[in-house]
C-alpha cells in the first residue's frame, strides 16, 4: 500500500480505536495477534507516535480488518468543505467595510489553501459569493435554504465575528446542531450567547474593524485548520459518512399510506408546511430535524422514532400492536391476565408465520398474515373469557 498522508494516518489510527473499543480489544491481546509491543500501540493510540504503513497493517490484519479496508468502506472526500459564515446585511451597504470584509475572507481562503492542506485540500464556500443582499435576485427563502443546507452539509465552519451582532448566530446554531468542528475568528470582546454556546469551537482573535482594519495571526489560523482536520478524521472514522437518506423516502410514503397532507402533519406537529416539505425532500443532513420532531412525527404516524431515521421495523405488527393498545384503553372491565396472554399467544403465532413465510410486507401475502385490529382482538378476548369462565378459573366481570 502506498505511504499515506498524516491525516490519513491519524484516520486509520482512530477507526483502529474504533474497531479495539467495539471487539473489546485490550492492548496487550492485540500486541500477542499482532508482534506489535503493547506499549508502542499505547502510543500510537494516544497520537504520540506517528506509525508506519507497516505496523498498521499489521494490527489491522490482527483485527481481522485489512487497511484497505478501512479507506474503501469510509471513503476520504476529494476535499473538505468547509462554510465561512460572516456578516453581510450590516455591511453590504457600507462600501469600505464590504471591501474589507472581503479582504478577510480572501486572507482565510489563502491560509486554507497552502500546500499543507492539499491532500484532500480545503474548499470554503462563503456566502456573499452566491447570495449576497445585492444579489437581489435571489429569495429570501432561496437565500435560507441555500446558506441552510452548506451549513449544515459541509464538514466544518469557521464563523467570522466582525459585528455587534455578528450575523453569524444562526449559523452557530446550525453548526451545532449538525455536530460540525468549528472555528471562530473573534474580537476581544464577544457575547455570552456565544461564548455559552454549546459548539465545538477553537478561537482566532483579532484586531481593529471592518471599518478600519481586521488583523489576526494567520499561523494561529493555521494551527486552528491543522486540529479541524483532525477532528473531520476522527468524526468519519468513528461514524463514516453521511447517514443514509431515508428520512425523505419513508416520511412521503408514510403520509400517502395515511391520507395525511404535509399541511396537516404540519400543523399537529407545530412547525410550518415548508419545514415538512423539505423533510420530504431534502437530504436528512440538510433539513437536520430535532428529535423532538421526529418524536411528533413518528407519533402522529403510529411508527417509531427509529424508523424514521433508517431502522427497519414490521409495519404489520406494529400495526397489530397499536389495535391491542386502543382497544385495551377504550374496552371497560378486562380482565388483565387474559389481555396479556391473548397478546403473547398471537405473537407467538405472528412469529411463526414470519419464519415460514417472511415479513408479510408485500402485498402478495399480506392479506394471509394473522394481522389483528380491534375487532378481531376483542373476538380473541371474548373467546378465552367464555373458556375461562367455563373452566371457573376466576371472576371474570
Amino acid at each position: 500500500m502506498q505511504e499515506l498522508t498524516p491525516e490519513r494516518l491519524y484516520f486509520a489510527t482512530r477507526r483502529l480505536k474504533y474497531y479495539m473499543d467495539l471487539g473489546e480489544e485490550t492492548q496487550p491481546s492485540l500486541e500477542a495477534k499482532s508482534g506489535i509491543a503493547q506499549s508502542t500501540i499505547s502510543r500510537i493510540l494516544k497520537g504520540s507516535v506517528t506509525p508506519t504503513v507497516e505496523t498498521l497493517t499489521k494490527l489491522f490484519d490482527a483485527m481481522g480488518v485489512p487497511l484497505e479496508e478501512i479507506y474503501e468502506h469510509d471513503p476520504i472526500p476529494n476535499r473538505f468543505i468547509g462554510y465561512l459564515a460572516t456578516p453581510l446585511t450590516s455591511v453590504a451597504s457600507i462600501p469600505h467595510a464590504d471591501s474589507e470584509l472581503r479582504k478577510v475572507v480572501d486572507a482565510v481562503r489563502q491560509v486554507a489553501s497552502g500546500a499543507e492542506f492539499a491532500d484532500p485540500p480545503f474548499s470554503l464556500y462563503w456566502p456573499g459569493d452566491h447570495t449576497h443582499p445585492s444579489n437581489r435576485h435571489v429569495t429570501d427563502r432561496q437565500v435560507y435554504r441555500t446558506d441552510r443546507s452548506h451549513a449544515s452539509a459541509h464538514h466544518f465552519i469557521i464563523l467570522f465575528c466582525a459585528e455587534a451582532s455578528y450575523g453569524v448566530g444562526q449559523e452557530n446554531e446550525i453548526a451545532t446542531q449538525a455536530g460540525l468542528p468549528a472555528i471562530r475568528i473573534v474580537p476581544k470582546t464577544i457575547s455570552r450567547m456565544m461564548t455559552g454556546s454549546y459548539l465545538r469551537t477553537m478561537d482566532v482573535p483579532f484586531s481593529g474593524t471592518l471599518q478600519t482594519r481586521v488583523e489576526f495571526d494567520k499561523q494561529v489560523l493555521r494551527e486552528k485548520l491543522r486540529a479541524v482536520r483532525k477532528q473531520i478524521f476522527q468524526i468519519r472514522a468513528y461514524y463514516g459518512g453521511p447517514n443514509g437518506n431515508v428520512l425523505s423516502s419513508r416520511l412521503k410514503s408514510l403520509l400517502a399510506s395515511r391520507d395525511l397532507s404535509i399541511g396537516e402533519l404540519a400543523e399537529r406537529i407545530g412547525v410550518g408546511p415548508d419545514y415538512v416539505e423539505a423533510m420530504c425532500k431534502e437530504h436528512v443532513i440538510v433539513s437536520n430535524p430535532s428529535i423532538r420532531i421526529l418524536r411528533r412525527i413518528a407519533r402522529q404516524l403510529n411508527v417509531p422514532t427509529s424508523f424514521l431515521l433508517g431502522e427497519e421495523y414490521d409495519e404489520l405488527w406494529n400495526e397489530s400492536r397499536a389495535a391491542w393498545y386502543r382497544w385495551v384503553r377504550k374496552t371497560n372491565r378486562l380482565n388483565g391476565e387474559i389481555a396479556v396472554r391473548i397478546w403473547e399467544e398471537w405473537e407467538s403465532e405472528y412469529a411463526q408465520f414470519v419464519q415460514v413465510n417472511g415479513a408479510p410486507s408485500q402485498a402478495s401475502h399480506r392479506s394471509q398474515s394473522p394481522q389483528m385490529d380491534e375487532q378481531r382482538w376483542d373476538e380473541r378476548y371474548q373467546s378465552k373469557a367464555r373458556s375461562a369462565h367455563a373452566d371457573n378459573e376466576g371472576t371474570l366481570f
